[in-house]
């Protein structure tokens, strides 16, 4: 009896999925390149693993590392510390988002929401936004500037949505959105945000930084790579 209250308990917070990849040079933030080398991408994608590693902690949710490539857990352990890990498996950002999904879903989480590892400038507050959505909706999306989604979230399984969707464009999310429809999916959209994957989102991120935002690995990794001026 004990061990059912114990796992009721963590259910009932949302599982949140942070899709993460190894920091290697060559493999991440390649669309950045240049201006940035690939050395100073990676550094860059570390440093907002890490920042967004801080906000997970903030979201009151329970975390998992979504990491990829397989064998890559203990070089992310260094850089965000002792997390859950969860590996992607192989195909498609579908095959390996609905992979993921299930499994959290699978042990009886009743939300479930995923971002990606490179969105330091996401507030907390829109993964908590995201969770409230769950209650009246069975898919919640965050919209990105460029077409794309920085976060989505489902309350039942609904692996429609992954499938046959074109990656790394700017339908992904047109197409998520038909998706639902079709299959009467009940959805609702979050507040659209940037995320980093061009060279002028990088402009953006050092913007809100002067405006005050609180990413300091980010801010320290912009100056390493001569992007910005802390003085």
């Amino acid at each position: 009896m004990k061990r059912v209250n114990r796992i009721s308990a963590l259910h009932e917070r949302p599982a949140l999925l942070v899709f993460a990849k190894a920091p290697v040079p060559g493999t991440v933030k390649t669309r950045l390149c240049p201006p940035l080398t690939p050395k100073n991408a990676a550094l860059l994608y570390r440093a907002m693993l890490r920042d967004t590693t801080r906000i997970a902690g903030a979201s009151g949710c329970d975390t998992f590392f979504c990491y990829s490539p397989r064998g890559s857990k203990a070089m992310l352990r260094r850089v965000i510390g002792d997390q859950q890990f969860i590996w992607q498996g192989t195909g498609d950002l579908g095959a390996r988002l609905a992979r993921c999904f299930q499994r959290a879903l699978g042990v009886g989480y009743r939300k479930v929401i995923a971002i990606g590892a490179d969105s330091p400038t996401l507030p907390v507050e829109r993964i908590t936004a995201a969770a409230r959505e769950l209650d009246r909706a069975d898919l919640v999306v965050g919209p990105a500037v460029d077409g794309g989604y920085y976060l989505i979230g489902l309350s039942r399984w609904a692996p429609d949505v992954f499938r046959a969707i074109p990656w790394s464009t700017g339908d992904v999310l047109s197409r998520t959105i038909a998706r639902a429809r079709t299959r009467r999916i009940r959805w609702s959209v979050l507040d659209p945000l940037h995320d980093v994957d061009q060279p002028s989102d990088l402009l953006i991120v050092i913007s809100e930084i002067r405006k005050g935002l609180d990413i300091p690995h980010t801010e320290k990794a912009l100056a390493r790579c001569g992007l910005f001026n802390t003085r």
